[in-house]
Order: structure tokens, then C-alpha cells, then sequence
């Protein structure tokens, strides 16, 4: 089970594009920071928001990657928040353990996959930053970041992937050497094309 498990997270990579990062002109801290830094806006029709902060950093440019990160952390909870109990009765159904999809050790894969399959639709709508210095006193760079993504783009994205996780897994099966891992991947590719049919952005 612990070597399904290694494999079914590796499966969750399959078809991830590169991504570049939108950079747009940030607004400084001279000014009251944005009421969206404090509150995040809510979904506005078929947009949904989402907001990333950074650390302290020495440049601009890595507190502006970081920042993104962490929107799409807030993104990746979103979707995870909002199909769990989807997730768990369906690894129940296929025998599965609802940690094989949705693994508190494989959140980094998680978010990676996520950045790499929403490349082409999250949107920077606005940036804020602001200069503060760390406890030794040596100044810094914090960024805001408001994204913003379609369910329509977001349901694209996590439906592609869970087809190329099926096909992928229907590879598997007819590759596998012994009658149970046909059927672990059997359950893995009825897994993934239940979730693909149902959808995720409701």
C-alpha cells in the first residue's frame, strides 16, 4: 500500500505545465493598505479571490514570488477545503485511503501541481508592498498579492488532470505484473474518472 501510495502522489504531476509569473506595478506602503490585504474579497460570480503574503525579503522579486506562492496555497486549500468529504467517500468506495489523495505530507506536491495546471488562468489583479526591517534591524521587502481565477478556468484546470491521472493509471493496469496491482490501479483509474465526470468547483 505505502508503494501505491508513493506512485498514485507521483501520478498526480502528469500534465503540469511551466509557469511564468505576472509581474504588474505594485503600489508602495506610503499609502493605507488596501482593504483587500486585511479582507479578502469573496466570490463575485464566476470569479473567485485569493490572497498571498510574503515574508521578509532583501528584493522586491522574491517577496513578489513568495507572495504568489501563497496564493495559490490559499487557492490549493480552497479546492481541497471543498472536496473533502467528496475525496474520502470516493477512496473509500475504490478502497483507497482518503490520505493517498489528499496527504498532509505531499501538500507541496499538491500546491506544485496546482501552480503548474492554473499557469495559464490565475490573474495578479493588484500588488501592494512594504519596507519593514527583520529583528537584526536589516530592511525588507513584504508583498500582497490579490489574484483572481474562474471557476470555469479552475474546473478546466483540476478536470484535465484528473483525466490524465486516469488515463495514466489505465496504462498502469495493463502494464502490472500481478492480478492486485491491476486492481490498485483499477481503483485508481475509476478513482480519478468519477472525480473527473463529478467535477470540483461547484
Amino acid at each position: 500500500m505505502r508503494y501505491f501510495y508513493l506512485v498514485l502522489v507521483a501520478l498526480l504531476t502528469v500534465g503540469c505545465s511551466s509557469k511564468q509569473e505576472l509581474v504588474k506595478e505594485a503600489l508602495n506602503s506610503v499609502g493605507d493598505r488596501p482593504d483587500w490585504v486585511m479582507v479578502p474579497p469573496g466570490p463575485e460570480g464566476d470569479q473567485l479571490y485569493f490572497v498571498g503574503t510574503s515574508a521578509l525579503y532583501g528584493t522586491e522579486k522574491h517577496a513578489r514570488r513568495d507572495a504568489k506562492r501563497d496564493s495559490i496555497r490559499e487557492m490549493s486549500e480552497y479546492v481541497r477545503v471543498l472536496n473533502k468529504n467528496r475525496f474520502e467517500r470516493a477512496s473509500v468506495t475504490y478502497g483507497m485511503d482518503s490520505f493517498v489523495v489528499m496527504p498532509t505530507v505531499s501538500e507541496r506536491n499538491f500546491e506544485k501541481i496546482m501552480s503548474a495546471s492554473t499557469a495559464n488562468y490565475l490573474r495578479v489583479q493588484e500588488m501592494y508592498f512594504e519596507r519593514e526591517a527583520d529583528a537584526a534591524g536589516v530592511p525588507g521587502y513584504k508583498y500582497f498579492v490579490l489574484t483572481s481565477i474562474s471557476k470555469t478556468d479552475l474546473e478546466t484546470a483540476l478536470q484535465s488532470n484528473a483525466e490524465a491521472n486516469a488515463e495514466d493509471a489505465q496504462k498502469a493496469m495493463q502494464l502490472a505484473s500481478t492480478e492486485e496491482a491491476k486492481e490498485q490501479w483499477k481503483n485508481a483509474r475509476d478513482f480519478w474518472k468519477e472525480l473527473a465526470e463529478d467535477g470540483f468547483v461547484r
